[in-house]
């Protein structure tokens, strides 16, 4: 059984150049790194902040971790999300 994935609203104005599905996936940000990284931005000095979707005008919120989150829930051997942890 597929996780069930929630949908944004896309009641904003996105920049073309951004990445846009109805949910990332790990292999979506690794693209759009690879990408940076080949037109030469220096990773290392990029962080990773989040701003709610139906708001454009608000703060972000510095990402500060990663990791593991939720497996498949017939085996619970397949990992299936990665959570990052903001601080307010």
């Amino acid at each position: 059984m597929k996780s069930k994935r929630r949908k944004l609203k896309r009641n904003i104005s996105i920049p073309k150049n951004w990445v846009t599905r109805e949910y990332l996936t790990a292999q979506d940000v690794l693209k759009y790194l690879t990408f940076l990284k080949k037109r030469g931005t220096n990773l290392d000095r990029i962080t990773f902040t989040h701003r709610f979707a139906d708001d454009e005008n608000s703060d972000t919120t510095e990402i500060v971790a990663m990791g593991e989150d939720l497996y498949d829930s017939e085996t619970n051997n397949i990992l299936e999300t990665i959570v990052f942890y903001g601080e307010e």
